[in-house]
């Protein structure tokens, strides 16, 4: 015989299952019936009562044979939407039975149809949902009998935990009763929350429930004709590249959206809840008596999203909707929150304890701004009242070492109550013991998770107050770029607003603040030598715009005034600004400037973001030139951050250019300053009047009469491009040497020195290069015409050409004469109007000239160019009786000179001089 689509219940066979049907008289009927994978054998007693079953099919496997009045059931398979719906329409109340619920069950099961009962040996179900629950494996025995079921050796596997159980389950007329204990070995705080589908605070809400997620169908517009997609990316005609962007598109846009969110939460999501607990659960529930559950939890080793426990531990009770801990503990390290006393649906006690909790954590959940750090360690006693819906608290609260900004604080504390969903608080600190103490109170609203109070305001209110020694907290604020020294003062800032009160996220605020100040005294970072004192005035800002009113203050020997206003942090549509009047001062700024200042600075832009612009004049200072590739040891956020837009410094009387000891020069003119304060970017034409370079022994001085100037680029800073002319004046000394056989033992002689062997050279430098290098970028030529290399071995000095000829004293004496000297020589020459002033050793020829012992002469020697060819000098030797002699030089061409001089008593000489090197 042969059945076509078969099905008992839901059961469906394969379409075609064949096989034979035998019957007899004694043994009764068998029936084998068998498809490709389908099976189904049935063997029935002759009064036609089942003896042998045995079912193979996608759902089902097993075998079932009776003895008496029992069946012994072996099932290698059983699908369980099978039985659950044949139990829903036995129990039709039920609602545990109508919960979604998948699984394939095993094992050996005994069913007694006279008494009634069912039990199951090596019973195992392997990956078994019902609603929300879920588990990898649940394994054990089980006994059911007059309507009560026992669960004996019960194991229940998660992904990474086990749960032993052993309990009862028995359904009365009143409803059901059950009895429960549950060992936990390394359970897992996500597989708990996976299974019960909880990822969100907003899930705990609905408890037990499952949720209800939208469907397939939800994306599509109702329409009877054809289904019209919410939202539609047309990509069928786009390349596969064309399609990954919009894929990536889309991706970024939800990543932002996340972003958002947390961004908008103090408080993680669940799903970020991870972590073991072992401990012991006891659950007892009748319909009289209802919920009753025991628990002892510990765990170990949690993260909620960037918050990490060492340690957990819950030991407490649940009878009649009250929940009691003894105690609930957390603990971080050194860190620990303590709670102990009940909360029910109608009251609540208890009592919450909080040891070295550190600020900078809590600081997480404040949008605090980015200048403003916390530190220190919370403790308090928090006493907890109200119900769970609408909880009520009060509680007193200190900080050990308490910080601000790396800054140690002497004492910080406070306290507060929590009462329809309202915090009103009040706080003092204390920055040292000489200080008084900072005070700020409040109110603002806020919902904690999970409680259903609306506060009766959603208005937000904040005073804050310091005075006198309290305004240092001035340095901890600015990170000390700004310390308050000493004086009056006082601040006062009002702040108003509205919260919303489940983010706990402020908005529509409102501040009205004043700070006054009477002979105060202020010091800056920058400039921590030059404090500005007796300070004057008052201060108005909110939480836009900082304005001065009558501001005024010494500084560095002179006065500032500050008038106007400034943004704190963005621009406003008047773009108001600060005007800053400086008179006379003495301003240090070091490697940048040294001298007076005068003129008025008008600061844009905003506080923490300003542009500094105006006119300013310098004058009795010095500039100071940087070195190429030096870097600040340290940055300064401030000088970083403070822009130069186009201000105007006009070089005055007396402002000189210096890169000691390279070159010093006096200077007029103008530069326009932008940039930063820590870069800046100056740009301008300066006009050099006079100065000289110095070159380790020669000096070169700025030539009169010449277009001389410096060029500031914005991008080379204050490393100008100098186009100058310079000139010098150098002794050369000549003799004739005698060409000798180096393998000859003949000893040469040592050259002596006399009058005719010394000779002036007039040196002139042309420069045209960038400070930094200007070593190199000096084109040299003389009169007499020399080298290059010559007139670059002049320039060091005859230091070099008497160490040659063995006169080392009159050498070191050379050497430091034009270091010493050097300085001295060019601001004589100056003075006097001279063309060129020397003073150098030489030695004395005749020793019956000397005034003392030495044989080494100090000359001096002043110049004045007639014209460029013809040139007056004299020359006297300090030491020495010798009548100073009076000098005439005439350059008829590089080869021929006539020179003339006399004392004026006894040497008098005359002299044309042609000369032709090879």
């Amino acid at each position: 015989m042969a059945l076509i689509n078969l099905n008992i219940g839901d059961v469906e066979f394969e379409p075609v299952i064949s096989g034979n049907i035998l019957k007899n008289e004694e043994k009764g009927l068998k029936l084998t019936l068998e498809g490709t994978n389908d099976q189904l054998h049935l063997q029935l007693d002759p009064q036609l009562n089942p003896l042998t079953l045995a079912v193979k099919q996608e759902t089902i496997d097993l075998t079932a044979n009776k003895k008496e009045n029992q069946w012994k059931i072996a099932v290698n398979s059983f699908s369980l939407p099978i039985i659950q719906k044949i139990a829903q329409k036995q129990y039709k109340d039920n609602p545990l039975l109508f919960q979604p619920m998948t699984g394939k069950l095993s094992g050996q099961f005994i069913l007694d149809s006279k008494n009634k009962t069912i039990a199951g040996q090596n019973v195992a179900i392997l990956n078994p949902i019902v609603g929300t629950i879920q588990a990898k494996q649940v394994k054990g025995n089980f006994h059911y009998a007059n309507q009560s079921l026992s669960l004996q050796n019960t194991k229940i596997f998660t992904h990474n935990s086990q749960y032993d159980l052993n309990g009862q389950f028995t359904q009365t007329s009143n409803g059901p009763e059950i009895t429960a204990n549950v060992n936990v070995n390394q359970g897992k705080l996500q597989d708990i929350l996976e299974t019960l589908q909880i990822f969100e605070l907003e899930d705990l809400k609905r408890g037990l429930k499952p949720p209800k997620y939208a469907k397939a169908a939800d994306l599509y517009e109702n329409n009877s004709n054809f289904q019209t997609p919410l939202f539609k990316v047309e990509t069928t005609k786009q390349s596969l590249g064309d399609r990954m962007e919009t894929l990536n598109q889309i991706t970024a846009w939800l990543g932002k959206k996340e972003e958002k969110k947390e961004d908008a939460q103090s408080l993680p999501d669940l799903d970020t809840l991870k972590g073991d607990f072992n401990g012991k659960i006891a659950l007892n529930m009748t319909p009289k008596t209802g919920l009753k559950l025991n628990f002892d939890l510990i765990g170990q080793k949690w993260e909620w999203g960037q918050y990490q426990l060492t340690q957990f531990q819950a030991r407490g009770n649940w009878n009649k909707g009250n929940l009691t801990l003894e105690p609930f503990n957390l603990q971080l390290k050194d860190s620990v929150i303590q709670f102990a006393g009940h909360i029910g649906q109608t009251t609540q006690q208890g009592n919450l304890k909080v040891v070295n909790i550190p600020l900078d954590t809590l600081s997480q959940w404040v949008n605090l701004p980015s200048v403003v750090t916390l530190g220190g360690q919370l403790n308090g006693q928090i006493n907890l009242q109200g119900t769970r819906n609408n909880p009520q608290a009060s509680g007193k609260v200190a900080i050990n070492q308490p910080k601000i900004n790396q800054t140690l604080l002497d004492s910080s504390q406070g306290q507060f109550t929590y009462e329809g969903g309202q915090f009103n608080f009040i706080a003092s600190s204390i920055l040292d013991r000489q200080s008084e103490p900072l005070t700020i109170e409040g109110s603002f609203p806020y919902v904690f998770p999970l409680t259903q109070v609306q506060p009766k305001s959603d208005r937000l209110s904040l005073k804050f107050q310091a005075k006198n020694e309290g305004l240092t907290l001035l340095n901890i604020l600015s990170q000390g770029q700004v310390a308050w020294l000493g004086g009056t003062g006082s601040v006062q800032l009002n702040l108003s607003g509205k919260v919303d009160p489940k983010r706990g996220i402020p908005y529509e605020l409102q501040a009205d603040g004043l700070a006054q100040v009477k002979n105060g005294i202020i010091a800056t970072k920058m400039l921590p030598q030059s404090p500005f004192k007796q300070i004057q005035g008052k201060i108005f800002f909110d939480l836009d715009t900082i304005a001065f009113d009558n501001f005024t203050g010494q500084f560095s020997g002179g006065q500032v005034a500050v008038t106007g206003s400034l943004p704190l942090l963005k621009l406003t549509e008047n773009d108001p600004s600060l005007t800053i009047q400086l008179n006379n001062l003495a301003l240090n700024l070091p490697q940048i400037y040294q001298g007076g200042v005068q003129g008025n600075l008008n600061i844009a832009g905003s506080i923490l973001k300003p542009e500094i612009g105006g006119e300013v004049n310098l004058f009795n200072g010095q500039i100071f030139l940087g070195e190429k590739g030096k870097k600040p040891k340290s940055k300064n956020p401030l000088l970083a951050s403070t822009r130069l837009n186009n201000l105007q410094l006009n070089l005055r009387d007396k402002i000189t250019i210096n890169r000691l000891p390279i070159l010093t020069f006096s200077t007029t003119g103008n530069l326009a300053l932008n940039g930063t304060l820590e870069k800046p970017e100056p740009e301008g034409l300066i006009t050099l009047e006079n100065g000289l370079v110095n070159l380790f022994a020669s000096q070169l001085r700025l030539a009169g009469g010449k277009n001389n100037t410096a060029q500031f680029l914005p991008e080379k800073g204050f490393d100008p491009y100098l186009n100058i002319q310079l000139f010098a004046s150098a002794t050369e000394t000549t003799q004739n040497t005698i060409n000798i056989n180096p393998n000859s033992a003949e000893v040469p002689e040592t050259f002596k020195a006399n009058k005719n062997s010394l000779e002036t050279v007039r040196i002139k430098a042309s420069v045209e290069g960038f400070a930094s290098n200007i070593t190199k970028s000096i084109d040299l030529s003389s009169q007499p015409k020399r080298s290059q290399q010559q007139i670059i071995t002049l320039l060091g000095g005859t230091f070099l050409n008497t160490l040659g000829t063995g006169e080392t004293t009159l050498g070191l004496a050379n050497l430091a004469g034009t270091a010493v000297l050097g300085p001295v020589q060019g601001a004589i020459g100056e003075a006097l109007g001279l063309s060129e002033f020397r003073i150098f050793p030489t030695p004395l020829i005749n020793q019956d000239d000397a005034l003392d012992t030495s044989n080494i002469g100090v000359a001096a020697e002043a110049g004045l160019d007639l014209t460029e060819d013809f040139s007056l000098s004299i020359q006297t030797i300090v030491n020495s009786d010798r009548p100073p002699r009076l000098g005439l030089q005439y350059r008829i061409n590089d080869s021929t000179t006539i020179r003339g001089s006399s004392n004026f008593s006894d040497d008098n000489r005359g002299s044309i001089q042609f000369e032709k090197r090879f």
